[in-house]
């Protein structure tokens, strides 16, 4: 479905633009974590011994830890990447507390170990995503990136 920008009356067509790469991607979605998912960050491209390189940690306001798998295009395996993620923080619960405490000044209170959160963002998902999430009850974002200007 097309966008459009309207000026005194007048329609203008708001083309869609592509990310020159993840990294341009994953970087504006960190910068704006509050914003848009009310996490408050914690880090990003952690390396782990067994479960890979976690994209982004960040922790909600109810200090539920979450982590984000970031996708420029489509591909099969997000939400099974991203579940790896969580597992590693469900079996490292005081490394991903010493994170927390490391990279949020003011942590207050006691993490919610029993409900992190998943959240995959891309362009499209696969229908194997889309059925293992409602497994998982991960959040899938859609997302397009639009010229306006800016």
């Amino acid at each position: 479905m097309p966008l459009f920008e309207f000026d005194n009356g007048t329609a203008k067509r708001i083309g869609q633009k592509e990310f020159s790469n993840e990294k341009e991607l994953h970087e504006l979605i960190d910068e704006n974590l509050e914003e848009i998912f009310n996490l408050r960050y914690i880090k990003d491209e952690h390396i782990t011994e067994k479960h890979g390189r976690i994209e982004t940690l960040a922790i909600d306001e109810a200090n539920r830890p979450a982590v984000i798998e970031y996708k420029k295009i489509k591909e099969n395996g997000q939400l099974t990447q991203a579940n790896r993620y969580i597992t590693w923080v469900r079996q490292n619960p005081d490394s991903f507390e010493l994170l927390v405490r490391k990279n949020i000044k003011n942590f207050e209170g006691e993490i919610d170990f029993s409900n992190p959160r998943i959240i995959c963002f891309a362009q499209e998902f696969s229908i194997d995503d889309k059925c293992l999430a409602l497994s998982l009850n991960a959040e899938l974002w859609k997302y397009r990136y639009y010229e306006n200007g800016n």
